[in-house]
């Protein structure tokens, strides 16, 4: 059976865009936001899965996490102006660790 475990939108009303993530219980999560101005138009890509984000599922043994392509996310109090590769605890949301971007004056691919 298929079901969808990551969701990035774009909302028109309140102009930003939001990475959520499903559990295995069935519980959305949205896990970062960030307004228009600060998103990054790649990753939404202009229909459906023509984007650059990514997100990568895993199982650990303290639980279930992602990582995700994001833009403009906010570690160790400075906002990224490059898009970041970042780990999430998909269950409580947690931030838990850059995995690559961030440091360089680019955008990872």
């Amino acid at each position: 059976e298929m079901s969808f475990r990551g969701r990035l939108e774009v909302n028109l009303l309140n102009l930003g865009a939001s990475f959520s993530v499903r559990s295995k219980k069935g519980r959305w999560k949205t896990l970062h936001s960030c307004s228009f101005e600060d998103t990054n138009l790649q990753l939404m890509g202009s229909t459906g899965g023509s984007g650059t984000a990514r997100m990568e599922f895993r199982s650990s043994r303290s639980g279930d996490q992602v990582d995700i392509h994001l833009c403009a996310f906010k570690s160790g109090g400075k906002t990224s102006d490059t898009t970041t590769y970042d780990r999430f605890d998909i269950d409580t949301g947690q931030y838990l660790k850059r995995v690559a971007g961030g440091k360089a004056k680019s955008d990872i691919a």
